[in-house]
């Protein structure tokens, strides 16, 4: 089981913390059986969580609830110290994270969001951040490269592309039709120089390859 802490953040521009709210990830759905517990539905499988006190916590972690709100209303009873440690728990087992509550605050696609929360990391956070890709072709139309198709499937993800040498990326993506091109190798050596990671693809023909990051 993946364990996160969760912290609170203050945007770089010095402003408010955006409200966020207990919540159980993304990638986590979520039902409680009166008298049974609560469970977890993932493409991992099923989590079972038994007693009353859960059932009545677990009902509550859908990102509507701030911590100030649930301490107040001591789901099944339990005094805001209980309700606390069974949170702390949740959070330790890589269940709950903390989850904007602002309609301005929350970002990107739910799906991209569920996947960066079953990966660990502050679903939010990452989708806050535009990344950057500098996208470079190795060969020309003739060999199947179409950097523009790529070009347009990247901005459609979200990510900021980077043309030639116009300021930096966080990713540099090499289209390539054959993975044995010795112009690679020129391009690895470029990056290696520069400790910039960068990742192979063959967007195209009836086998898709993508990777690996180097």
């Amino acid at each position: 089981m993946r364990t996160t802490a969760v912290n609170a953040r203050v945007p770089e521009d010095g402003g408010p913390t955006p409200a966020r709210a207990p919540a159980f990830r993304r990638h986590l759905r979520a039902e409680v059986r009166a008298g049974k517990g609560a469970y977890l539905f993932s493409e991992q499988g099923v989590i079972a969580m038994r007693g009353a006190k859960i059932e009545s916590l677990a009902a509550l972690l859908d990102g509507t609830h701030d911590l100030d709100g649930l301490l107040r209303d001591r789901p099944g009873g339990m005094a805001p110290e209980e309700v606390a440690a069974l949170l702390a728990q949740l959070v330790d087992a890589g269940l709950v994270t903390l989850r904007s509550q602002s309609d301005e605050d929350r970002l990107g696609d739910e799906r991209a969001l569920a996947y960066w929360d079953a990966c660990g990391v502050d679903a939010d956070l990452v989708a806050a951040r535009q990344g950057t890709v500098r996208l470079t072709a190795v060969g020309d139309s003739a060999d199947g490269v179409d950097p523009g198709a790529v070009e347009r499937a990247l901005a459609g993800a979200g990510l900021g592309v980077v043309r030639g040498d116009a300021g930096s990326a966080d990713l540099s993506v090499v289209l390539c039709a054959d993975y044995l091109d010795p112009r690679l190798a020129v391009v690895d050596a470029e990056h290696r120089r520069s400790g910039r990671p960068w990742l192979l693809a063959r967007p195209f023909g009836a086998q898709v390859w993508i990777g690996p990051v180097l």
